[in-house]
């Protein structure tokens, strides 16, 4: 099948549209983009006897874990405020909120001052998250040979 120049023009700036529209959705990559580390995901090896913490940089379970966070921590945009209440004839200080109760589903939802609030926030944690993945697997085993038997290799630390 062909398509005339007009119709290819008209296709690829469709494509180029849907495109940007796709890189603006869903606010992840600002983030990504802005955090300090991305957390470990698993261990590979970049040659043959070197296994190295490798951070996963399109998604994964660890790192949508780290979204929800972010996401939660604005959760509840309220605003906190203290009077008082009456209770057994007693004026007694009582927190209140008011506010939107729902719940950004989107980081594009977001404004600028909480995405840099959950950028900070995750800038402290994933380095925390990534020690102790660390520390939880500090050795993989090695079969060099077939010989039949494994060896533990310190796994190591590749920035």
């Amino acid at each position: 099948m062909e398509i005339s120049e007009a119709e290819y023009l008209e296709m690829k700036n469709q494509i180029d549209q849907l495109k940007a529209k796709v890189d603006n959705m869903g606010g992840n990559k600002s983030i990504r983009d802005s955090v300090d580390c991305l957390p470990y995901e698993f261990i590979k090896n970049i040659e043959d006897d070197v296994p190295i913490f490798v951070p996963f940089d399109s998604g994964g379970d660890t790192w949508n874990l780290f979204m929800r966070l972010a996401k939660i921590l604005h959760k509840q945009d309220w605003k906190f405020y203290m009077d008082s209440t009456m209770r057994f004839s007693c004026k007694n200080p009582y927190i209140r909120t008011v506010g939107n109760h729902n719940v950004s589903t989107r980081i594009s939802q977001l404004s600028d001052k909480q995405i840099t609030l959950s950028v900070q926030m995750l800038n402290e944690l994933i380095p925390i998250y990534n020690k102790f993945f660390q520390m939880a697997h500090e050795v993989v085993l090695y079969k060099p040979d077939d010989s039949g038997g494994f060896q533990n290799v310190k796994v190591t630390y590749m920035e």
